[in-house]
């Protein structure tokens, strides 16, 4: 709890313009999630993030996320207690996708954002902020998909 005193101490303190990414990634053609929670897909919506639901199964080849740690830092920040995920993405493999699985396009307006919310290392990612904190077991629930029809 903060107590506001009748001092004030003027103080200088530093401005952050501008941040580097500690590591970048290619952006695929597209993300899939299986079986999307609908807090997820409104999510993305809300952001304006162009989604479809496939309307019927859809063969590709995508790179699954394999889990190696689940962490949760000491302290809450914002409220919440934060999911940190570590891991390595295995190489694409043939995936067959069922209908109803989320489909995120990587060539469109909002794709930096997409991948900030659905990349699983992300610090500000929907894993991050407990979206698929049950969905995530020994793999992230959201495939980078390599080419697409």
């Amino acid at each position: 709890r903060f107590v506001r005193k009748e001092v004030a101490t003027a103080e200088t303190m530093p401005v952050f313009r501008r941040f580097r990414s500690r590591r970048q990634l290619a952006l695929p053609t597209a993300w899939a999630v299986p079986a999307p929670a609908a807090a997820v897909v409104e999510q993305l919506q809300r952001h304006g993030i162009d989604t479809e639901l496939l309307a019927a199964p859809r063969s590709v080849r995508a790179e699954r996320f394999a889990v190696t740690a689940k962490r949760k830092p000491k302290r809450p920040y914002q409220g919440h207690q934060e999911l940190q995920l570590d891991g390595t993405w295995e190489p694409a493999q043939p995936v067959d996708l069922p209908a109803g699985t989320l489909w995120v396009r990587a060539d469109q307006r909002l794709a930096r954002l997409a991948a900030t919310l659905l990349e699983p290392t992300s610090e500000d990612s929907l894993s991050t902020w407990n979206a698929f904190e049950d969905a995530t077991a020994d793999h992230y629930p959201v495939l980078r998909v390599d080419g697409g029809p």
